[in-house]
């Protein structure tokens, strides 16, 4: 390095910097992928200043017609990309050939020497071994991937099958008497009114327990309810295809039932008393 006095108009000395590039070397083997990485120090004009780990440039090559000469149809844009890269002072990634294989090459600036020179850090290292290392990551990431899918998935299922579960039990409760578990009034009068599950023509039949307050207040509520369920487990068992029994209030129930005339009618009601 030049030593100036006053305006610098004139070199006093000359100034020299010795480095060990051991330290570099050492520094760089720590992740050189057990010696595929080839790292050079260079010149802005591809001029090889030293050698980190190299097996192809050696000091006081040129990088760019080493490249041009050993594939010029394959490296000729990735030179192009490393020279405009160095002289904006960018760093790039770009991928060349030595004619057998293919390499990555990272160009980064490390110094800017006095004089207007500036020095850079180039590092290579061949597409398959890069590959190779990044495969496994690829492979685990794919996996998370699959993973977190399958996961959506198993919640999107939970999910709607939760939903289904919910939308029948509120279904259940609007329209099941919670006590006879029969449809209570409110079903008995949309299915009526939309005609579901009825078959044809029939008859409605209203009952209901006579005395039933007086059963409660002697026997309990609880007496009073298991009368109810039995009522109710008897007139279910007397429903046919097409026919309705519900629970519409206290002690009132309504069937709606099938028959030819209404003698036909007052017989299935007496089977049913």
């Amino acid at each position: 390095l030049p030593v100036y006095a006053g305006e610098k108009t004139e070199i006093t000395a000359v100034m020299f910097v010795v480095y060990d590039v051991s330290t570099f070397t050492n520094a760089l083997q720590v992740d050189t992928y057990d010696g595929h990485v080839n790292s050079w120090l260079l010149r802005s004009d591809g001029y090889v200043v030293s050698v980190f780990h190299s097996n192809h440039l050696k000091p006081g090559m040129n990088m760019f017609q080493d490249f041009m000469r050993t594939n010029p149809t394959v490296n000729a844009s990735a030179i192009e990309t490393l020279r405009r890269c160095i002289a904006e002072g960018d760093s790039t990634i770009a991928t060349i050939s030595d004619g057998e294989k293919s390499y990555f090459i990272n160009l980064t600036e490390i110094a800017n020497v006095p004089g207007g020179d500036r020095w850079f850090l180039a590092t290579t290292i061949a597409t398959s071994i890069l590959g190779k290392r990044i495969q496994p990551l690829l492979d685990g990431a794919n996996t998370l991937i699959l993973t977190i899918v399958i996961l959506m998935l198993a919640c999107a299922v939970i999910f709607i099958m939760t939903y289904l579960k919910q939308r029948r039990e509120l279904f259940r409760l609007a329209y099941t008497c919670p006590l006879t578990r029969i449809d209570n009034y409110l079903s008995f009068k949309e299915k009526m009114r939309a005609g579901v599950e009825l078959n044809g023509s029939g008859f409605v039949v209203s009952t209901d327990l006579r005395s039933f307050s007086t059963i409660n207040n002697a026997f309990g509520a609880a007496k009073g309810d298991e009368l109810l369920y039995a009522l109710a487990k008897i007139l279910k068992s007397h429903e046919g295809s097409g026919e309705l029994a519900a629970h519409v209030s206290c002690d009132s129930f309504v069937l709606f039932l099938h028959a030819a005339d209404r003698d036909d009618l007052i017989r299935r009601i007496r089977l049913i008393r």
